[in-house]
């Protein structure tokens, strides 16, 4: 099995955050969503429940999946003083077909 993504130390918040490539299932529209879990030492990691994507089937569950695409590198930047663009993200994104290639997306907490 592969993995592919990233890992940071957040200095303000004190803990480490990955972002990691994911399988979708029936869940999603798409087959391989960007998760997310968190660690205080980077060994015991947890995954929160705080699932920013919609699900498309069966009834709401509780889950860690934050984006769309593959190949997701995130980094923090503190130095940007717009605090929607806090952090960045580049990834691979397939679908849709038109849209497909790298993007660069930006959120104000690494997970909308």
């Amino acid at each position: 099995m592969e993995i592919d993504g990233n890992v940071i130390y957040d200095e303000e918040e004190k803990i480490f955050k990955m972002w990691y490539l994911g399988e979708g299932g029936d869940h999603f529209p798409f087959e391989y969503p960007t998760l997310y879990t968190t660690s205080t030492d980077g060994i015991e990691w947890e995954k929160p429940e705080i699932g920013t994507l919609r699900a498309v089937k069966g009834d709401p569950f509780k889950h860690n999946a934050v984006g769309q695409g593959h190949l997701a590198g995130v980094m923090k930047d503190r130095g940007d003083t717009h605090p929607d663009r806090r952090y960045k993200m580049i990834t691979f994104v397939d679908s849709p077909r038109k849209r497909r290639g790298y993007h660069t997306l930006v959120s104000p907490d690494g997970l909308n």
